[in-house]
């Protein structure tokens, strides 16, 4: 494609993708729909402006492979320590126990054994792509039902790599030895160690160093552009000794989780994450060829279903045997009932060696983008059986599986934005309360001080948007801006004003003046801390003149009283040396 070609295809593809987004958005389907159903008008089969779709398929993966990389930072080693009876205990079985009982079904209609057991091992995974971000939306990646399904999307994830590798094993016979396949297989693991352990040692000595090198610079171009080279780097290195690329950027994402830079690092890989994101939705519209369907549309209609029954049963029970509970467990299978994405690699790579034909990989194709598209419709089935099948709340106290649906991390929490002088003081008095808190600072000495205290301070911009949502924005109690200048303050200001409207921001000020320019812009209150010292001043020097504390307490509430509404009414005060112009 020219790039005269290019250019009017991005034309007709980004206002055929706002108007399906704004459409699907508007009767409460979200945007995924509305990126399939873009792609499959710009796709061959309405406008056939391109016929790329799974050229743009494989490029828009890497979409997944961010996603991957960004939920990594957020699973710290221990977290998913504790997970590992969800990722190797049900995701396990899930995969085993679903793939070769669909494997069977394929069997039995006439598949040859080697085709049956990839189809069915194919179609036993579910969408990373598509599951993940709705729980993200909606704030349950860390509810039971939320962590049972990353649990099994992570051990699909894994098992995508061996299923990978037995594919030529199982296709048409190799004429090499036994012996010399031995040799390459036990060259290919020592090879595959070697280059986890690289990942490991760069990702949890290297990396963070030369991050803290870059901060304290601060060369933020720099930072960003070593982030990116170390995301796509580890993916390169997974997918060069052929293990999955996406397994590599979630290992680099869980061990850069404990960073004090996890949040800005977050913040810079989101947009790329969420352009990728759309395209592979997109790519998978253009991929569909809806010729196919029209030409049998209740067959395929009724095997997609079939298969979403299926698996959805097959998990059911599976969750239930592992004592998940009927409402975690009815959940994360109906989540988890489509195929995935993966299944598109699997059933690639089985084509490429001959193990399925043109018509038949057409087909599963087909199917597995069906499933797909019915996400958004299973997650609201999800939801309505969870709710409908949660034991009822007993006296004042919740059931356990009721209890266990509570996110375990801290709300109403308050957000530091500065940790210097002022931020550490309101720190120290919200630790003495026993107020949780998280703040950001920019200075990156100030934050591995605090941090080598165990204090949770992050290194990050807060004028950034995506580094107040990684900091848990929408669940804070209130936010405080302890900035020195105007600027950085305002630009906070915006940032939250933007999205959080209801959020209360305290601002600290220099001048009355600057005050109200940070209340015009959303704050709360702000107080001019020049003011403020100059009263407490009063307050000890009257005191000392030998007026009595609760007079030196009543003259200086009176001046603090109603926005310094005395003080303004000075003039000299007013335009004097501490307040501005």
């Amino acid at each position: 494609m020219d790039i005269h070609g290019f250019v009017y295809f991005t034309t007709i593809l980004l206002g055929i993708a706002v108007l399906a987004i704004s459409f699907t958005s508007h009767i409460g389907f979200g945007a995924i729909i509305g990126f399939i159903a873009a792609g499959i008008f710009v796709g061959p089969s309405v406008l056939s402006i391109s016929s790329e779709g799974s050229e743009l398929r494989e490029f828009a993966e890497l979409g997944v492979v961010l996603l991957l990389f960004t939920i990594g930072l957020e699973m710290q080693p221990r977290k998913l320590w504790s997970m590992r009876r969800l990722v190797f205990g049900l995701g396990a079985m899930q995969v085993v126990i679903t793939g070769l009982a669909l494997a069977g079904v394929l069997g039995a209609v006439g598949s040859p054994w080697n085709a049956a057991l990839i189809g069915g091992m194919g179609l036993a995974l579910s969408s990373t792509a598509f599951v993940l971000p709705i729980l993200g939306e909606k704030g349950e990646l860390q509810s039971p039902h939320g962590r049972a399904a990353f649990g099994v999307l992570l051990f699909q994830d894994l098992a995508i790599v061996p299923l990978l590798a037995i594919v030529p094993l199982i296709a048409s016979r190799s004429h090499t030895t036994s012996s010399e396949s031995g040799e390459e297989i036990l060259f290919a693991v020592g090879e595959a160690t070697m280059a986890l352990l690289f990942l490991v040692f760069t990702a949890r000595y290297i990396i963070p160093r030369l991050l803290g090198l870059l901060t304290r610079h601060r060369n933020r171009k720099a930072f960003a552009g070593l982030v990116m080279f170390s995301v796509f780097g580890s993916a390169y290195l997974m997918d060069s000794v052929g293990l999955s690329m996406a397994l590599g950027t979630f290992l680099l994402g869980m061990l850069l989780s404990a960073s004090e830079y996890r949040h800005q690092i977050e913040a810079i890989v989101d947009p790329f994450k969420g352009f990728l994101l759309a395209l592979f939705f997109i790519a998978v519209g253009m991929s569909m060829d809806i010729n196919l369907f029209f030409e049998d549309p209740v067959g395929i209609v009724a095997v997609a279903l079939l298969l979403i029954a299926g698996k959805i049963l097959v998990l059911f029970f599976i969750s239930l045997i592992l004592g998940q509970g009927r409402a975690v467990s009815a959940r994360v299978a109906i989540l988890l009932g489509q195929s995935g994405e993966f299944g598109f690699v699997l059933f690639g790579a089985a084509f490429a060696h001959g193990l399925m034909l043109d018509a038949g990989f057409n087909r599963a194709v087909l199917i597995i983008s069906l499933t797909m598209v019915l996400t958004p419709f299973l997650a609201r089935i999800s939801n309505w059986a969870g709710i409908k099948l949660t034991p009822e709340l007993v006296g004042p106290n919740l059931s356990k599986e009721h209890r266990e649906a509570v996110p375990p991390e801290e709300t109403n929490h308050v957000i530091l934005a500065g940790y210097g002088r002022v931020g550490t003081t309101i720190g120290r008095m919200l630790t003495e309360a026993k107020i949780p808190f998280i703040a950001f600072d920019l200075d990156p000495m100030r934050v591995q001080r605090a941090r080598e205290k165990g204090l949770n301070v992050f290194y990050g911009d807060v004028g950034d948007e995506l580094v107040l949502s990684s900091g848990g924005i929408g669940k804070a109690s209130c936010m405080v801006i302890t900035a020195q200048d105007s600027h950085s303050t305002e630009k906070i200001l915006e940032a939250v004003h933007n999205t959080y409207k209801d959020l209360r921001v305290f601002a600290r000020a220099r001048f009355l003046s600057e005050a109200d320019e940070f209340v015009k812009a959303g704050a709360t209150l702000a107080i001019p801390d020049t003011l403020e010292s100059s009263l407490r001043l009063g307050e000890i020097v009257l005191e000392a003149a030998g007026s009595p504390p609760d007079e030196a307490s009543r003259i200086s509430k009176f001046f603090r009283d109603n926005g310094y509404s005395a003080l303004r009414a000075n003039p000299s005060v007013k335009h004097g040396p501490f307040f501005g112009k």
